[in-house]
């Protein structure tokens, strides 16, 4: 298991390989066979992927298109979350759709550091995605 501690050796990793095995890098319990995620529910992405969409959108979730207390409530939510998969000693994945990943990622990089977001294309066919939990809007 490698501990990546250096920001140029992350870099360089950053530089020749997928999100996932930099996440795995961070993270030696993401290299487990599977792969314990947490997803957004349906029509909460939706949502997302219509407010980044929107013409006045900066693509970074505070955009007019959201109720001012989702994203707050979102936040909060997925920090309840990735706190449950650290205390049972397991990685904390949100597992988002390509098109939400950069925004989501920079979204929650503050509020939940703990919590890796991966695209599903950034997940190697040859491992296994296991649902622990669902997010949503209420």
């Amino acid at each position: 298991m490698i501990r990546v501690r250096c920001g140029a050796v992350l870099a360089a990793i950053t530089a020749s390989t997928s999100a996932a095995q930099v996440a795995a890098a961070r993270d030696p319990r993401l290299s487990l066979d599977e792969l314990p995620v947490v997803t957004l529910e349906p029509d909460l992405e939706q949502l997302l992927a219509s407010a980044m969409t929107a013409p006045d959108s900066n693509t970074a979730l505070a955009t007019p298109g959201l109720e001012p207390g989702l994203a707050e409530r979102l936040q909060h939510k997925l920090a309840e979350t990735a706190q449950r998969q650290e205390t049972a000693g397991k990685p904390a994945v949100l597992l988002v759709p390509p098109q939400l990943r950069s925004a989501m990622s920079r979204f929650l990089r503050s509020a939940v550091p703990s919590l890796h977001v991966l695209a599903w294309n950034e997940v190697p066919d040859s491992r296994k995605v296991r649902l622990v939990g669902t997010v949503g809007r209420y």
